[in-house]
């Protein structure tokens, strides 16, 4: 095989292949990026770690056909070296060695044949829909900070999407924390074919789609299969395995008769919750985290927080509706909630200081809410 490409071609199609390797796999071949020429004019470059893939298209000229797949890692390290222009990848059939070529720079490694490459699932699907890339990112920014990681329940490590009579929710939970994202003007599918699924997409997924997502009004096609959900972005097409579980009765988690009602700046909260984290997050060897404290009581928030190096002690004017409630949580889970509440004004709704506190940002009426609860922790007595 032997292909010449511009050096920037090269490094938008294979960087983002790199994110979709795998370094812990027995299987060498998963560790590569894995070069098919389809034409004289056009290589498919693709990345599969057996749970999620990647593939695009580059154009080139192709000299020599081929189907070989080279380390990702040492591969990007290589083409970034590599002076701007033209750069000539050429791989030896009999020996797999791989010469990489630009301008009066040349380095070599090895490949692998390309049929030892692992198979793609089934792109096509009757369930798929169409959504704008700066909805699906505004979805996942809403609600990414509650996915679990390394959860010994395995649904807990992934977004769920159910999508039933138009209405799309989309909700994540660590234990900690409960992320429900609702569209209530979700894609319906058509009368004859109604549209309706039920997915947990692995977080880890979640991640790299957000680094092909910007805020424009283009649209990403997703197709969701038995096993698998398809992502079409612009050139890319990503796809992963879907976590087989049972998402949790999450709906029961939520408070259905809060006694006390806070309206406030979500900026001021936020930038509060900031200034706590640098006593609460610098904690002493040995010591436990220290919890920030919120004293919700005659229209103002007091927040604060001590610890062996420092205190904070903050006082925000709030609207509220029901009796004072002092109530303590882990700082930083707090403050990442309020992150996702990317309005002015924010709802808060409370029950006892033992008991999780709903936080809804206030939004426009478009059929789109967010709802977050955050379980708090024991204060000290």
């Amino acid at each position: 095989m032997r292909i010449r490409a511009d050096k920037q071609i090269l490094l938008d199609a294979v960087v983002p292949a790199q994110g979709f390797t795998s370094n812990r796999s027995t299987i060498a071949v998963v560790e590569g990026i894995l070069f098919r020429t389809l034409d004289d004019k056009t290589c498919q470059i693709c990345a599969y770690d057996l749970e999620k893939g990647f593939t695009t298209q580059i154009g080139c000229i192709v000299e020599e056909q081929g189907n070989y797949a080279v380390n990702a890692a040492r591969l990007v390290q290589i083409i970034k070296s590599m002076p701007n222009g033209i750069i000539t990848l050429e791989i030896n059939e009999k020996n797999l060695r791989v010469i990489v070529t630009g301008g009066r720079s040349k380095m070599e490694m090895t490949a692998l044949p390309g049929d030892k490459f692992p198979d793609f699932p089934n792109f096509n699907s009757e369930k798929s829909f169409s959504i704008t890339q700066k909805e699906l990112k505004s979805i996942i920014n809403k609600t990414k900070f509650a996915i679990a990681v390394n959860h010994t329940r395995p649904e807990l490590n992934g977004l769920y999407f159910h999508l039933s009579n138009g209405e799309l929710n989309v909700v994540s939970c660590d234990g900690n924390r409960l992320a429900v994202y609702t569209d209530v003007n979700g894609p319906k599918g058509t009368e004859e074919q109604p549209l309706s699924f039920s997915v947990i997409i692995p977080g880890k997924t979640i991640l790299e789609i957000l680094r092909f997502i910007g805020d424009s009004d283009r649209q990403v096609k997703i197709n969701v299969a038995r096993k698998h959900v398809i992502f079409f972005i612009g050139e890319y097409t990503i796809f992963t395995r879907i976590i087989e579980a049972t998402y949790i009765d999450y709906k029961r988690f939520i408070p259905v008769q809060p006694k006390t009602f806070i309206e406030l700046d979500a900026g001021e909260f936020t930038s509060s919750l900031e200034r706590a984290m640098f006593i609460t997050e610098d904690r002493q060897q040995g010591q436990t985290k220290p919890a920030v404290i919120c004293n919700f009581s005659d229209s103002v928030l007091k927040v604060h927080a001590y610890s062996v190096i420092g205190r904070v002690d903050d006082e925000i004017p709030i609207e509220q509706d029901g009796e004072a409630i002092e109530i303590a949580f882990n700082c930083r889970f707090l403050y990442e909630a309020m992150q996702a509440c990317d309005t002015e004004r924010t709802k808060i709704s409370l029950t006892s200081g033992l008991m999780g506190m709903t936080i809804e940002p206030v939004m426009d009426k478009d059929g789109k809410s967010l709802l977050i609860l955050v379980l708090p922790v024991r204060l000290p007595k």
